[in-house]
């Protein structure tokens, strides 16, 4: 019987921030180094869907005021310790002193419905971020 080397099978994550006061800081101050992250696994091919998750009294119809509770994604992955691999490489962790709660992130093999973007593209506002070099991980 022989696998097929390299495989790449798609994984669900939440990775819900934190609880305390310090979280949502925490995100704001690594945002951009975190964006910059993404765009780049987007563009390797390794997330094919990702976004930030509004807590239930937010209006997405309004633009203030939203705050953020959590990442959602969709990662193209040969098993789950690979995603753990890339998720503890995000800024959003930074050596568990992150926005994200990695004991509570849900990380599940995916079977899908419905195909995915291929390529994912990012929204044209990631396409023109520019991260300051002495803010990249």
């Amino acid at each position: 019987m022989s696998t097929s080397m390299g495989a790449k099978y798609p994984f669900f994550v939440y990775a819900p921030d934190k609880k305390d006061m310090d979280a949502n800081q925490k995100r704001l101050d690594s945002r951009l180094r975190h964006l910059a992250n993404f765009r780049d696994k987007v563009g390797d091919g390794v997330i094919s869907f990702g976004g930030g998750l509004l807590d239930e009294a937010s209006d997405p119809a309004h633009p203030d005021p939203k705050r953020l509770v959590g990442s959602a994604m969709i990662f193209q992955a040969s098993s789950r310790d690979e995603v753990i691999n890339l998720l503890k490489s995000d800024p959003y962790y930074a050596n568990g002193k992150g926005a994200w709660d990695e004991n509570s992130w849900v990380i599940l093999p995916l079977v899908l419905a419905s195909k995915l973007p291929e390529p994912a593209e990012v929204t044209d506002a990631i396409k023109a971020l520019q991260v300051p070099p002495e803010s990249k991980v």
